[in-house]
Parts: structure tokens; C-alpha cells; sequence
């Protein structure tokens, strides 16, 4: 089992802030500069990755802040009938975050090894 490093999550919640903060650049809000520079970022973020797995972790964290915020709409439903699955809608959104990250996260892996690590 490996220690708690502060500084790997501290990492990792700033990769999904970056990701959450480039989201309001959708409908409604609209807010396509403040998205365009936090994809920019984004970009750096991911070309500095010392390793193909922190690439990896790194595009994952972004990914599942981006979805998390962007689908937030997902979690609706759930509270129709709040006290019968009012519990199932924060797993339905954070699995359905993490799991479009894989893709955003394979795509970080991709072009850290195509840049020859």
C-alpha cells in the first residue's frame, strides 16, 4: 500500500478544477474564452507529464472535472422520486465522469508516447 502524498491529490484536485472551470464554455452560460484559455492550460498540463501513466491520470482528473460539471443535468432524474433513488444520482454522475475520462485519458496517453515521452 502506497503513503498518502497531499501533493499527488493536491495535483489531482487541480486537474478537475481545470477541467470544471473549462466547462461553463457550453450552452447556457456560453463562456467560450474562459474555456478556450482553460483548454489551453489543459494542453501544457498534459505535454509537461513526466510519464506516460502521470499523462494518463492527468487527462483522467481533467476529463471527469469537465463531465462532471458539463453533465451535471445527468443527476435530474433521479430526483423524481428523491427518497427511492435520490442516492443512486452522486455514483451515476462520478462513474459516468470517470468513465468518459478513460477517453480523454487514453487520448493523453497517446500523444505522450507519439511526442517520444
Amino acid at each position: 500500500m502506497q503513503p498518502f502524498r497531499p501533493r499527488l491529490w493536491r495535483d489531482r484536485l487541480r486537474d478537475m478544477v481545470l477541467g470544471a472551470v473549462a466547462a461553463p464554455g457550453l450552452a447556457p452560460f456560453g463562456l467560450w474564452p474562459l474555456a478556450l484559455v482553460a483548454f489551453g492550460l489543459v494542453l501544457v498540463r498534459i505535454a509537461r507529464a513526466a510519464s506516460g501513466r502521470e499523462a494518463f491520470l492527468r487527462g483522467l482528473f481533467i476529463a471527469a472535472g469537465w463531465f462532471g460539471v458539463s453533465l451535471n443535468w445527468i443527476v435530474q432524474p433521479f430526483f423524481v422520486d428523491p427518497l427511492r433513488y435520490g442516492w443512486m444520482a452522486p455514483f451515476a454522475l462520478l462513474l459516468i465522469a470517470f468513465g468518459l475520462g478513460l477517453f480523454w485519458a487514453l487520448a493523453a496517453l497517446t500523444a505522450h508516447r507519439l511526442r517520444g515521452g
